[in-house]
């Protein structure tokens, strides 16, 4: 008789910490995920990684100047320039979502070969 007191302890338990779980699960708020990014500042050439949460907006805090100025980085594939991520065009209200070529180009040698600096990359200074 003992023992079936045990089991439904040990099974009410069970119940209630798997509940918990779920509870914690539910309750976190949708986009609070971190990842590095890679930053340059826009004031002092500073190149760094950095925690961005999603929906953090630029501009970021600069550790080596403390100026709000710095943003994602892009870089060249080709040359390796490293510079701001270029502003996104605004699409046109009325005109329909078109394949167009590439618009970001490198701002040094000119080239379409461009993308957001590796998050991995070590600042070269």
């Amino acid at each position: 008789m003992g023992n079936d007191k045990t089991k439904i302890i040990v099974l009410i338990l069970i119940v209630v910490v798997a509940f918990a779980f779920v509870i914690k699960g539910a309750c976190k708020k949708p986009g609070a995920r971190t990842r590095d990014r890679a930053l340059l500042c826009t004031s002092c050439n500073h190149q760094f990684v950095q925690k961005i949460k999603s929906g953090q907006e630029e501009p970021f805090k600069c550790p080596n100047c403390k100026k709000k100025a710095a943003y994602y980085a892009w870089q060249c594939r080709d040359c390796e320039a490293v510079f701001k991520r270029p502003e996104r065009p605004k699409p046109e209200m009325d005109a329909p979502p078109a394949m167009e070529p590439p618009t970001h180009q490198c701002p040094e040698c000119g080239n379409y070969n461009v993308g957001p600096m590796p998050s991995g990359t070590e600042s070269k200074e």
